[in-house]
């Protein structure tokens, strides 16, 4: 994989994972109490994902790859 195709493709993760906790926190205020556990457990695995690819995008940067 070259590297501008893994930097788009962190930053393509990165959005879609932002999406779904927007999308998450609509869910969380006007879903029914009993799916606000899940939605909740689902919003830590998200946000950790975006913790890992940003922790990637860090390494990408300090590897010299190009940022547009």
């Amino acid at each position: 994989m070259n590297p501008q195709s893994k930097w788009d493709d962190l930053l393509h993760d990165i959005k879609a994972k932002s999406m779904s906790l927007h999308i998450a926190v609509g869910l969380l205020r006007d879903g029914a109490p009993s799916e606000k556990r899940e939605v909740l457990t689902l919003m830590n695995a998200a946000a950790q994902d975006i913790l890992r690819y940003l922790s990637e995008v860090e390494k990408e940067m300090g590897s010299g790859a190009q940022a547009r």
